[in-house]
């Protein structure tokens, strides 16, 4: 599940049909939260949910939502895309925002990630800065070869 159309469309083109990522789904920003349900009404159910969005208190309370949403409708629990968030972590710029959040609730969005993804999300975020998945693109996907970005 990607929430941005750029990275969806990099990661179409990294990972192969029918690879190990199964389906890679758009996941059209906030709509996410809602939406999720869908998933149950695929042919063949999920057993996992990968996510993948931006590194920012939106970007990350989509799929936080999202998780109570798919454990009310029976689906599997929404986990982050680990290897990419990291590919973003270590390859991105970060940019200010406008209004940065508190350090309450950087800690309460940043929980949902790898525990070893914490601390340097958490860092970002309370610089007041944010990161786009779109830094991780097709030339870095490519780069790192799909059978590694799962």
């Amino acid at each position: 599940m990607v929430e941005n159309h750029h990275t969806f469309v990099s990661l179409c083109r990294a990972l192969p049909p029918n690879g190990p990522a199964g389906i890679v789904v758009y996941g059209a920003g906030a709509h996410f939260k809602g939406s999720v349900t869908y998933l149950a009404d695929l042919p063949t159910p999920p057993r996992r949910v990968l996510y993948f969005g931006d590194l920012d208190v939106d970007g990350l309370d989509i799929p936080v939502h999202a998780n109570g949403v798919a454990a009310a409708a029976g689906l599997p629990a929404i986990e982050p895309a680990a290897v990419l968030y990291r590919l973003l972590l270590d390859h991105g710029t970060p940019i200010s925002v406008e209004n940065p959040p508190s350090s309450y609730r950087v800690r309460k969005l940043t929980v949902w990630l790898p525990e070893e993804l914490r601390a340097a999300a958490a860092a970002v975020l309370d610089a007041g800065q944010r990161l786009a998945q779109e830094w991780v693109g097709t030339e870095l996907l490519a780069e790192r070869g799909a059978e590694h970005l799962l």
